[in-house]
């Protein structure tokens, strides 16, 4: 969900907000799979809240982070940045 974010936008992700529609999906994307790594699914051991908080964090931000500086200098390499 946090590539979605970072390729709708040439520039920086931050550069704007994304509509409430992509807002609402990436949110209600999050929770379910919180949801499901938290309660646990058969064959599939649950996860204490506290590490999904930490594997959220860590995930954000080498997604959008690290992958939205590799794209922004993609862009510049081809002529493509804004």
């Amino acid at each position: 969900m946090f590539t979605v974010l970072i390729v709708r936008e040439r520039g920086g992700f931050w550069a704007s907000w994304p509509s409430r529609t992509l807002s609402f999906a990436v949110v209600l994307d999050m929770v379910a799979v919180g949801l499901l790594v938290t309660i646990g699914i058969p064959g599939v051991t649950p996860i204490r809240l506290t590490s999904l908080a930490v594997l959220l964090v860590y995930l954000a931000s080498c997604s959008m982070l690290l992958n939205d500086q590799v794209k922004r200098a993609l862009m510049r390499r081809f002529g493509l940045a804004t």
